[in-house]
């Protein structure tokens, strides 16, 4: 009889969790819906409703998000749960310049929402670096009070300008050339313009070191295929300097492209040294790192050993400038700035930084150096 009542239990158990999975599919997918309303109740139609913005003065056309929807003659619109949680949902009355917010906690129950449209404010905001002549490609975010990312304005030039209601948020600054920059956003009430004070940002170390001899690579643990341990031992080289991480989606995906580069141009002196980044010792050793990237041999390499400079540079997290508030993870990240990965540098045969790889400026090297 105890033997019976083994699949008896196990039959009731798996019914559970049956059920359990049903619920969560019901919530996941069940509809939302929200209801824009005026100052005074009034439903009002043809609202754009999105869960994101992108204000780019640059582009050419108005871009709009994949999820966005009008509302429809009662002021109503529906989303799924799932689209929604842990997001916010910005509702623009373009033609009357008005805009409300909704915040959706990742926890949410409640299947109507109400959004009351208030007076939309065009935000001026501008960034500067008083450090280089040119700013170049910045991004400005703007983010609720607990975190979620409502809008990106990115532009090349510095200025640019969103629209928001009134309300207390959280601005994130950053770009290719500059720290990034995180600061309260206040948009005062019934303002129909609103200019913040500019920010002057700072450059990043490697585009301060454009033109100068270009620093050692220091605390270094491990070297492959190396025939050297300084740049001042590629005298007559041009260096592609890769900073990257395994741990980095887009820096896996970039390696094919630099296994092409090596194969094509190390015969007219390009040196490759790509500097691995390991924040959390999970590959403080070659052996380490060769199992962490095998599959990417495999399917991304053609079961190739990578063929140039491979370094492992060892972890240690120091502020990148005096009074910084970001950290960088190695010292040689922060020797040379490096915000993002990966990042690719292009030092000259002089030995001289020469800024953010191209193909057009990597040709113009290898051409210079045969000159020389």
């Amino acid at each position: 009889m105890k033997n019976k009542r083994v699949p008896l239990v196990t039959a009731f158990l798996a019914l559970g969790v049956g059920f359990l999975l049903l619920l969560r599919h019901e919530a996941l997918y069940h509809s939302v819906s929200i209801h824009v309303v005026d100052e005074f109740g009034v439903p009002v139609a043809d609202v754009f409703v999105s869960p994101f913005q992108y204000f780019n003065s640059e582009a050419t056309e108005v871009w709009h998000h994949p999820l966005e929807k009008k509302t429809d003659a009662n002021g109503e619109v529906s989303f799924r749960y799932s689209q929604l949680r842990g997001s916010a949902l910005t509702a623009w009355d373009e033609g009357h310049q008005r805009m409300s917010i909704l915040e959706f906690a990742p926890e949410f129950e409640s299947r109507f929402h109400r959004g009351v449209l208030r007076r939309a404010c065009k935000v001026d905001l501008t960034l500067t670096c008083s450090e280089l002549d040119d700013i170049g490609w910045t991004n400005s975010c703007v983010e609720t009070s607990s975190g979620i990312r409502l809008l990106s304005c990115p532009t090349k030039n510095g200025r640019r300008e969103f629209t928001l209601p009134s309300g207390c948020y959280q601005l994130v600054c950053y770009g290719d050339s500059v720290h990034s920059v995180r600061q309260p956003l206040f948009v005062p009430d019934e303002s129909a313009q609103w200019t913040v004070a500019p920010i002057d940002m700072k450059a990043v170390r490697h585009k301060l070191l454009e033109g100068q001899l270009a620093p050692e690579l220091r605390e270094i643990t491990h070297w492959r295929n190396a025939s050297f341990q300084k740049i001042s031992d590629l005298q007559g080289k041009v260096i592609l300097l890769n900073f990257w991480g395994w741990w980095c989606g887009p820096c896996r995906v970039h390696i094919p492209e630099l296994i092409k580069l090596h194969d094509e141009f190390s015969p007219d002196g390009l040196v490759i040294v790509s500097i691995h980044i390991d924040y959390d010792h999970k590959a403080d050793t070659f052996d380490e790192l060769d199992e962490m990237m095998a599959w990417d041999k495999v399917h991304r390499w053609n079961n190739r050993s990578l063929p140039y400079v491979v370094a492992l540079a060892a972890p240690n997290s120091q502020p990148y400038r005096e009074g910084s508030t970001q950290t960088a993870d190695a010292t040689v990240v922060k020797d040379f700035g490096v915000i993002a990965f990966p990042t690719d540098l292009l030092i000259d045969s002089e030995g001289k930084l020469r800024g953010s790889y191209s193909r057009e400026k990597l040709l113009q090297l290898l051409n210079e150096s045969r000159l020389d």
